[in-house]
Formats: structure tokens, sequence, C-alpha cells
């Protein structure tokens, strides 16, 4: 090969590498496309040619952003055979919460239609991380303020949980008039389990003095009892008088294993402008292990219903739990459907930083619904961290519906044992116990 074309084919390479950068660094690209241009109030950081991502999946580019009077103005290209439909919501979306920012379209309904080259839409605006963040920031602080201003002056925080310590105390009270009805009988009850505990290890004693003498065939009685099926017989109900008070001692014994903690939780949601509900049972029947029954996100059907606000109202939980020092884990009915979550306290040996958990939760697998127009098709994910205040309170900021629907909550949680209602669950389960018998 001779100079010339050994030149000619470098200078060729050559072109193609620049063409190749330029297409690269210019963010050219050689797929056919259309063109859309969506309005904004506010873009909340979106960067110049960051992607469009429909459904999760990227479709597209984001070309330019540009400012018309009160509204910035977002031109995009979408890759051609993908049809957007005229009810589609336009949103910026995050890929964490730190992580970089893309457009992310709603996809809507077939039967709208599809969308035009070059058609102008509306994007809706939710509130920026940044913001998101201080407004919880400051809704903590807040109740901050009010749990440190509580002894000079009652805040609306106080008020609340005063409000709903009453209403258990009304319920307790309640309790305590049940349990005033039925002490007499369960402490007559009582006494005769005591009585009858002794009189059953009397007769064990004698039995088995009646059995040593049957089996040496000694004394009075061996000599009546020659019979060597009667002597089986007699054998077999002394046996069963063992397992009868062995069985009675077990039944007697579960009275103080149960423990009861009623837990109320207040959720407050800035960005659906509501404040949530939650209140169930703890129930702890021996140590490492607890059961909780209750409902979430309590309401009546009078109340209005709000766009940003995706939970289903008057959910039922009911989960089977275990738990260490530094650990809770528990599973079964959340909000209405299968679910897990658990809790960790990274430091539970130091003073201070014991006070801190994280705590996360995962339900409803298998959601595939649209509420106001959005579309949820992803599993409800969960996370936050909890501060100890005081014996009974705990304060909290989480993320709400990390996959589909973002929202940031403050919590405050109410957990205090109930002995009156362990007396009356001993009672159902000792007469449950002796009918059964």
């Amino acid at each position: 090969m001779n100079t010339e074309a050994r030149v000619g084919m470098f200078i060729t390479a050559g072109l193609i590498l620049l063409g190749g950068m330029i297409l690269k660094l210019g963010d050219v690209s050689l797929k056919r496309t259309y063109p859309l241009r969506v309005s904004f109030s506010d873009v909340a950081g979106l960067p110049d040619k960051s992607v469009v991502k429909l459904s999760g999946v990227e479709v597209g580019k984001v070309r330019h952003i540009s400012l018309d009077g009160d509204k910035a103005i977002v031109d995009i290209v979408i890759n051609r055979g993908v049809e957007v439909y005229r009810d589609a919501h336009f949103r910026i979306g995050s890929t964490s919460i730190i992580g970089s920012k893309f457009l992310q379209i709603d996809q809507g309904h077939r039967s709208a239609g599809p969308l035009a080259a070059g058609e102008a839409i509306e994007g809706e605006v939710g509130q920026p991380l940044e913001r998101l963040m201080a407004d919880a920031l400051k809704s903590v602080q807040g109740l901050l303020d009010e749990l440190k201003g509580s002894l000079g002056q009652k805040g609306t925080l106080i008020q609340n949980l005063q409000a709903s310590t009453q209403n258990m105390r009304d319920l307790t009270a309640n309790m305590n008039d049940l349990m005033a009805t039925v002490k007499p009988d369960l402490e007559h009850s009582l006494k005769k389990s005591s009585d009858v505990m002794d009189k059953l290890d009397q007769l064990l004693a004698k039995t088995n003095e009646l059995a040593a003498k049957l089996n040496t065939s000694s004394g009075t009685v061996g000599a009546l009892i020659s019979d060597v099926e009667m002597k089986d017989n007699v054998k077999a109900t002394v046996a069963n008088f063992k397992d009868a008070s062995a069985s009675a001692k077990d039944a007697l014994g579960r009275f103080g294993r149960f423990r009861f903690y009623w837990n109320a939780t207040a959720r407050n949601d800035p960005e659906a402008r509501t404040t949530k509900g939650d209140i169930g049972l703890r129930i702890v029947p021996q140590e490492g292990k607890f059961y909780y029954i209750g409902a979430s996100n309590l309401g009546t059907a009078t109340d209005a219903p709000k766009t940003s606000d995706f939970e289903t109202k008057n959910t039922i939980d009911a989960v089977l739990g275990w738990y260490g020092k530094w650990w809770e884990f528990y599973a079964g009915s959340l909000r209405s459907t299968f679910g897990l979550g658990g809790r960790l306290t990274p430091f539970p040996d130091t003073v201070f930083l014991k006070r801190f958990s994280l705590v996360g939760q995962a339900y409803d697998f298998g959601r595939n619904r649209t509420i106001f127009g959005h579309q949820l098709n992803n599993p409800d994910y969960d996370a936050g961290i909890e501060v100890q205040v005081q014996r009974y309170v705990r304060l909290g900021a989480r993320v709400q519906d990390i996959a589909a629907a973002t929202h940031y909550q403050t919590t405050a949680n109410v957990l205090f044992e109930d002995k009156d209602i362990a007396y009356f669950f001993g009672l159902v389960s000792f007469s449950g116990g002796a009918k059964s018998k």
C-alpha cells in the first residue's frame, strides 16, 4: 500500500471519529422523533438534555428549557412509534431523594387518543424536594417547640395527645367498670383454682402411694386387687389425674404471661393537607414475640377526598412479629393487604443514641390502580426515623409511598401498657380453657 493510500485511510478514520464525538458531545440522535412542548410553573431543577420516561421507560430527551412570562417551557422530543395519550400526566421525577431529575410521563388511556407532534401540554407541579424537607423539618421543630412549651402553655399537639389519652382513659374506665363487675367472680375463681391445686397435689400424693402398693401387691388394697386388668385400670386413672393437674397448672401459669399495649399514631401529611390517625392493640404473649391488630387511616364517608391523598381509608392491620434488643420484624396484613416491616435501633447500648430508630415497611405488592388520574402500579414502600422523647411518646419523620407517589410526613406515636385489659383477657382465656376441659 502506497503512502497516499495510507494517508487517505488515516484521514477517513479521523473524520469518522470526529463525527462520532460531535454526535455524542452534541447529544445528536439519529433516531426519528417528534416534538412536544410542556409548560410548568416550576421545573424544580430539571436540567437541559435530561431524559424523558414513560411509565419508567426512557422514550425521549429534553431539548431545551426556556422562560415565557411566569411559565417554564420544556421542549422535548419523543421517539417515533411511542404514543402519548392526551390525558397523560407530565411531572418532574427523581431517581432517588438525592438523585438526578427527569421528566416523568404517567400514561393516560388509549380512548383519549394520542398527542400530535408539536402539541402543547400543561405539566403538573409537585413541591420541590428541598421545600418538602424544609416543611418536614419545620413541622418536626414545631412539634418539639410545642413539647418544650407544654409545661408553661399547652400547645395543639399536647392538646391532641391529651384528647387521645382522655379517650383511652374513658375506654379503660369502661374496662375498669367491667372488671369491677367480674372481679368478685374472678377472685372466687382464682381462690377455687388454688384450692383445686392443693387438692390435686394431695390426691396425686395418695395415688402415688396407692400405685406403689399396687406394684408390690402389699397391704390391704394390694390383697383385694389381685386382678391384673383392674390393676392396669387403676394405673391408667392415676396417669389421667397427673395429666389433668399438669394442664390445670399450665392454664393458671398463663395468666401472668400476656401483656397488652395501646398504640396510637398521628401522621401529618403537609402535601395532602391532612392528619391521619392509626390505632391498635399490641399483644405480647411472651418475651421476643408479639401480635398487633388495629385500624389505619381512620376516617368517615363524609370526609372530603383530597386529590393528593392516595391512601385507602379505614384499613386493617393484623400482624405477627418478633423482636430483640436492637431489632423488630413483623409480617401479615398491613393496610388490608399483605406486607412486612421492621425497626432497627443501631445503638441500643448508648444512653442518648438508643432513642433513635430506623423504621420501614412494604405492602400492597399487587397494586395496580388509578386514583384521581394517578397510576399506581408499584408496591407501597415507607421508610423513616423516630426518636423517643418520653417514656410513652415517639416523634418521627418518614417518606410515604417512595416508589409511586412520594409524600413526606411527620409522626407522633403514643404507646402505653393496659394492665386492666390483661386481667380481662386472662379471665376469658381461663374460662374458655375450663370449658374446653
